[in-house]
């Protein structure tokens, strides 16, 4: 049987999908008023007393829209590591379990594939906020001290996320290196390990893609004056 601890996983996963979606729409909605701001103030005419000051009070509402997907999107990350740790666990545990050989496969088998299923996109790396209508230079020291504890923030997920794929990749390993106890499988196991050397590469070059995003966000603090 699944492990009871998927189901849980999976709803809590559809609830955070729909928060970084509504998070998506709220942050676009921001920076679109932000941009028709800014696009008014270079009309003939404009009051730009008053867009100026509405353009502060945007540019904190975008910014805090950006955060908030940030922090969604990392949350959502971070379940879908807990189901893939959990799908990890339960497919290795296989190896050793008590029962028929195929029945113990095809458990690992549906297990592999809740485990691909949870690498889900990884979170976009916190942007740099425009500085555009905040001539205040402590508004500006504000607005990059919220930048950098997003960058930061964001610095320590990947550090996570790292470590759990290293953890993922130690365990793919072991049902690669299982086929000889897979033998007197309908397939001597061949469809699971083949599984699991195709998801290996995959956690391996999610790796890969984790480490150039912690250096874009490294690049981006020591950037900031």
């Amino acid at each position: 049987m699944a492990d009871p601890d998927y189901k849980t996983l999976k709803d809590d996963i559809k609830k955070l999908e729909k928060t970084v979606q509504d998070a998506r729409s709220e942050r676009a909605d921001a920076d679109k008023k932000l941009t028709e701001n800014r696009q008014a103030q270079k009309k003939p005419g404009a009051d730009l007393a008053a867009l100026k000051k509405e353009a502060t009070t945007l540019a904190r509402t975008a910014g805090e829209k950006a955060d908030a997907l940030n922090d969604a999107q990392q949350k959502l990350a971070s379940k879908q590591g807990e189901l893939r740790g959990t799908a990890a666990s339960h497919a290795v545990a296989q190896l050793s379990a008590a029962g028929s050989i195929d029945d113990r496969v095809g458990e690992a088998t549906n297990a592999l594939d809740d485990w691909r299923g949870a690498l889900g996109s990884l979170p976009e790396v916190p942007q740099l906020r425009s500085l555009d209508g905040n001539e205040d230079p402590e508004v500006q020291a504000s607005i990059r001290k919220q930048d950098k504890k997003a960058l930061e923030s964001f610095v320590g997920w990947t550090d996570g996320e790292e470590s759990r794929i290293d953890t993922e990749i130690k365990q793919v390993k072991q049902i690669i290196d299982a086929k000889p106890k897979l033998v007197g499988s309908e397939d001597g196991g061949a469809s699971l390990v083949s599984d699991a050397e195709s998801l290996k590469k995959t956690l391996e070059d999610r790796k890969k893609r984790v480490v150039e995003l912690r250096k874009t966000a490294q690049d981006r603090i020591k950037g900031i004056k």
